[in-house]
């Protein structure tokens, strides 16, 4: 059971989270209301101190697939600010 070392339990919590965000981020061209607001509450359902730049970059991909007038929309300044300083 050496390998246990190695395993991080929170390893399956930032992998939810990137999958669940690469999937707004897919909706994003589409629906870009609807991809802001669940990145939004993907990123709000992470715990401050457990926002890995991993995890809050993968966020920013939904804000770079979202074109034009779409980025002022309030999901995507919310995006944004929880994202700023990445």
């Amino acid at each position: 059971m050496i390998w246990l070392r190695f395993y991080r339990l929170d390893t399956h919590l930032y992998s939810a989270v990137q999958l669940k965000l690469y999937r707004a981020a897919m909706h994003a061209r589409t629906d870009p209301g609807e991809a802001g607001r669940e990145a939004v509450s993907v990123i709000d359902a992470v715990a401050v101190e457990r926002r890995i730049k991993r995890v809050t970059l993968t966020a920013r991909r939904v804000l770079g697939a979202m074109r034009g007038r779409a980025r002022s929309l309030l999901a995507a300044r919310e995006l944004q600010a929880l994202t700023v300083g990445v």
